[in-house]
């Protein structure tokens, strides 16, 4: 699956580099697959739905699918905020239009 961008996360001191693909968009979710080395997430977000309101709520994630249960608490928290963050900057410079993508999962 080739990557549509890639983010970097810094996560205690250290540089992950990670993979997403947005594998499906409609009215009013659109979904991404963040991928750092064997592992994944699927994440879905409101954006298309808020920006069809045109309002300046924020937007809304929800994790779907992935392995996000090893290790420190804390960590996996502020591991998701720094994807988060990325991905919120990285999408802003995509401008949407509002057609399904298929499924690359």
């Amino acid at each position: 699956m080739e990557a549509d961008f890639t983010i970097t996360v810094v996560v205690d001191r250290k540089k992950f580099r990670m993979q997403v693909v947005e594998i499906y968009r409609g009215e009013s979710l659109e979904q991404f697959k963040v991928v750092g080395g064997e592992r994944y997430i699927i994440l879905q977000s409101n954006r298309p739905m808020l920006e069809r309101a045109k309002t300046k709520k924020p937007i809304t994630w929800k994790i779907l699918e992935g392995d996000i249960t090893t290790g420190d608490p804390k960590q996996i928290a502020a591991a998701l905020n720094e994807i988060i963050i990325a991905l919120e900057s990285k999408i802003k410079e995509v401008p949407l239009q509002f057609v399904n993508i298929r499924s690359r999962k």
